[in-house]
């Protein structure tokens, strides 16, 4: 297995690797040059297949890697899950509440971004969060999207119809780390592109495309 640690400094970003098949290009597109805001966030994770290591499959979990991520930066403080907030809006007589507690109790703990690609604990992670996502949607869509946020945390207020306005309502009320956060939606050609607006500066861009070729990734804007 291929192993590539990131170093960053003022001007570059380094790749410490002999087997590396990245592009600096493209690791430069996740890995820009940070300001001290971006530097106190936690950093998206590539959207790279990992080995399951029970069947020795490549499993593609761009779409669970990502929302995973999402979960951290929302429900993360100081490396660890947030027990307070993560069960704001939560109903644990519910399963599907029940499922996503069960999971964080088990992994509460806030990996660096490359953890996910090489250690055998991030793998590990992604194997059961991938695992537990199945058990709630099967098909990738955004109206599906919406429906496993809403069974995560059902105690959220939503008043709108249009998906959009409705994934905006929802994303208004997980601020708990910031003193502004606001995530724009814009739904064009079945990808929903989602940008995170954090302390009034742009950090992220979360796309999710429910086409064919599906993808979806947290990276840096």
């Amino acid at each position: 297995m291929e192993k590539s640690i990131f170093i960053y400094t003022d001007d570059i970003v380094d790749t410490d690797s002999t087997t590396s098949s990245a592009s600096e290009d493209y690791l430069e597109n996740y890995y820009p040059k940070l300001d001290e805001l971006k530097n106190s966030i936690i950093k998206p994770i590539l959207p790279k297949p990992f080995i399951d290591p029970t069947t020795g499959l490549e499993i593609n979990d761009c779409y669970e890697l990502s929302l995973l991520r999402f979960m951290h930066l929302i429900f993360g403080s100081n490396g660890i899950i947030n027990f307070n907030n993560l069960t704001k809006y939560m109903d644990l007589n519910k399963k599907e509440c029940q499922y996503l507690y069960d999971f964080f109790i088990d992994y509460p703990g806030i990996f660096d971004d490359y953890q996910f690609y090489y250690s055998d604990a991030g793998i590990i992670i992604r194997k059961k969060w991938s695992e537990l996502i199945s058990l709630i949607i099967f098909d990738f869509t955004i109206q599906n999207h919406i429906k496993l946020l809403e069974n995560f945390f059902p105690k959220l207020i939503i008043k709108y119809n249009n998906l959009v306005d409705i994934l905006e309502e929802i994303y208004d009320q997980f601020n708990f780390n910031w003193e502004s956060f606001q995530i724009k939606c814009e739904i064009q050609d079945n990808i929903l592109n989602q940008k995170i607006i954090i302390n009034e500066s742009s950090i992220f861009i979360w796309s999710i495309i429910f086409i064919k070729n599906f993808n979806s990734e947290l990276r840096y804007l």
